[in-house]
């Protein structure tokens, strides 16, 4: 049965990050645009091709909601197995993590923070969302801890 979702708001974007996660799949800004409700101006950086612990990725600017959205691609093909299957556990403060993960959440940290910072002081008040699916879904989360706890 499961619970009733009765939050129509909530559910809404719910919805909408799950097609912002699909759309990090797509090989073209163009692509990501027909599959969720982004506009080809918003996409400021799109990385449609992973390497080996860093997958592939886009950054977005929604005005309307004013938020920053940083969509991470989950599982598509070796390269992101690699990272899927380095899966021991280490250590982050105080609790454990899937390690290829956070080889990976760090990589895009490296890659991005300054671009994300820039976006953040250039549109004061903006909300910075993370979405991924997968594999990408866990790289979000532990970029969304970093930028919060560092």
């Amino acid at each position: 049965q499961g619970t009733q979702l009765c939050d129509r708001l909530l559910l809404a974007q719910l919805l909408e990050a799950a097609d912002l996660a699909y759309a990090a799949y797509k090989l073209n800004p163009q692509s990501a645009c027909a599959v969720s409700h982004l506009r080809l101006h918003s996409i400021r950086k799109f990385v449609p091709h992973n390497t080996r612990l860093r997958p592939a990725y886009f950054i977005a600017v929604d005005h309307a909601q004013q938020t920053i959205i940083w969509a991470i691609r989950g599982t598509k093909n070796v390269s992101d197995i690699i990272t899927d299957i380095s899966g021991s556990s280490t250590r982050l403060d105080g609790g454990r993590v899937h390690w290829g993960m956070l080889q990976a959440c760090k990589a895009l940290l490296q890659e991005e923070m300054a671009h994300l910072g820039q976006l953040s002081r250039a549109l004061p008040g903006y909300s910075v969302q993370l979405v991924g699916h997968s594999l990408g879904a866990g790289v979000a989360a532990l970029a969304a801890y970093m930028i919060n706890t560092r």
